[in-house]
């Protein structure tokens, strides 16, 4: 029996997206193809307005594209509801943003357990998968500590570990180390890297080509086109 290859975690196909209206009307992305395997990281790079931000939201389903195709573990998301994009989106993809979009009421592992609580799994088994993926990131032991009590490298490491939390397999970070130091956004990029060599595919947005260094490629993004810069 011959066995057919695993779709893509994530691709794009002539991704166009026009923003705004009239004289304000933008064309942020023109003709856009990219791919992300599983096992995959690949960061983008450009100056800020050439469109990296609208890709990152097309691609995790903020933004429907204007034309062309966005597919998620080969699944067209064009064909589906309002209610089924957001599942895909909550089931597939996760976020990880430079200010880090924690709340600041819950503990560590109660922002991690979030995602799955809202699906439906019951509180003890969210708690206790936050658990292991808190430990998965470096944090054991600091779940009960509460995002203003720790540093802000750690912080961002419990976020990566919110966004892969459950099912998700897909991560999409945008400068995801803004707002950190040289040292700690080594430490985060290295937990990414860990991540997605255990089997996720991601996709870094960045303006640092430092940063850009831990990727297996690079793509450039300048007035909504897109092109591969190498390996």
């Amino acid at each position: 029996m011959t066995t057919l290859p695993k779709p893509a975690a994530l691709r794009l196909q002539d991704v166009s997206a026009v923003l705004g209206s009239g004289a304000r009307t933008v064309k942020a992305l023109s003709q856009v193809n990219l791919t992300v395997e599983l096992g995959e990281f690949v960061a983008v790079m450009g100056p800020s307005g050439s469109g990296k931000s609208t890709l990152l939201n097309v691609a995790g389903l903020l933004l429907p594209p204007t034309t062309g195709h966005v597919f998620i573990a080969g699944i067209a998301a064009e064909n589906l509801n309002k209610n089924k994009a957001t599942e895909l989106r909550r089931t597939h993809l996760g976020f990880v943003f430079q200010h880090y979009n924690m709340i600041n009421t819950l503990t560590l592992r109660e922002n991690v357990a979030l995602p799955l609580e809202l699906d439906g799994s019951p509180t003890r088994a969210a708690l206790s998968q936050a658990e292991e993926a808190l430990a998965e990131v470096g944090l054991d032991g600091l779940g009960e500590r509460y995002p203003d009590e720790v540093s802000g490298g750690q912080v961002q490491r419990a976020a990566i570990a919110r966004a892969l939390i459950g099912p998700r397999t897909v991560l999409l970070a945008d400068e995801p180390t803004g707002a950190l130091d040289t040292a700690t956004s080594d430490e985060v990029l290295r937990v990414l890297r860990k991540r997605i060599d255990q089997g996720a595919a991601g996709l870094l947005v960045t303006h640092e080509p430092r940063l850009a260094a831990w990727a297996d490629r690079t793509v450039r993004m300048r007035d909504g086109q897109l092109w591969e810069e190498g390996a």
